[in-house]
């Protein structure tokens, strides 16, 4: 989720990519921002089954599950964002696949 992919990946491996991929992006985050990271290098990908999600007022820690008593650092709720739990209804799962 909020992947850096313009940073790590770049368009010349983002443009490599044959299978289908989900990119995760939210409005509000400040560590990995939306135009750069997410929605510009969404344009890169050239297969045909992409989708990019947009999530209004999430921030990078929006989906962090913080218990699942893995010793996950505490992270304050200004860096959560509003309403987590129904953004977690995205991906239930820790098994999720990040780009």
């Amino acid at each position: 989720m909020n992947p850096l992919d313009s940073t790590v990946f770049g368009q010349s491996g983002l443009e490599q990519i044959k299978i289908p991929v989900m990119l995760v992006s939210g409005s509000d985050d400040i560590f990995a921002p939306a135009v750069p990271e997410q929605i510009r290098p969404f344009s890169w990908i050239t297969a045909s089954d992409k989708y990019l999600v947009l999530m209004d007022k999430a921030t990078h820690f929006s989906l962090l599950k913080t218990d699942s008593g893995r010793g996950v650092l505490p992270v304050p709720p200004e860096f959560i964002g509003p309403n987590p739990a129904n953004r977690s209804l995205l991906c239930k799962s820790s098994e999720c696949c990040v780009l």
